[in-house]
């Protein structure tokens, strides 16, 4: 039987409607995930997100927000995602393997209704006029 090797972790909310393998179209272990109550920008959540890299390396973290996500914060779900973004690019570690090209941290939100994702860093690139020049 082979190991466990998956390419990437994803971390979102608890919501059963958002399964990071279906969301992806790919087969049960090519992924890690890891769910929380909400999708918060808190240390707990951040630490699992670390621990569960160590355990199992991948080389892409994907943060996953949806419409109606809530964290108690008032924010959107971009401003939650973003948030947790940086609270994961404030861990040295994770900051260090994304600096050297090891790990990729992506930022997306799922549209329950269409099924859609939608990646907020190309969409930011593309309004980035610097990044034009």
């Amino acid at each position: 039987m082979a190991g466990f090797t998956p390419w990437g972790l994803v971390a979102s909310c608890a919501d059963g409607r958002v399964v990071p393998e279906a969301v992806f179209d790919v087969p049960p272990g090519a992924l890690v995930t890891l769910k929380a109550p909400v999708l918060k920008a808190d240390a707990a959540f951040v630490s699992g997100l670390e621990l569960g890299l160590r355990k199992h390396p991948a080389k892409v973290v994907v943060l996953l927000g949806h419409a109606g996500c809530d964290d108690g914060s008032g924010r959107s779900v971009e401003e939650q995602v973003t948030a947790l973004a940086a609270k994961v690019m404030g861990k040295k570690s994770l900051r260090q393997q994304a600096q050297s090209g090891k790990l990729l941290v992506l930022r997306a939100t799922y549209a329950l209704e269409s099924g859609r994702v939608r990646w907020l860093d190309s969409e930011e690139a593309a309004h980035d006029e610097s990044a034009h020049r």
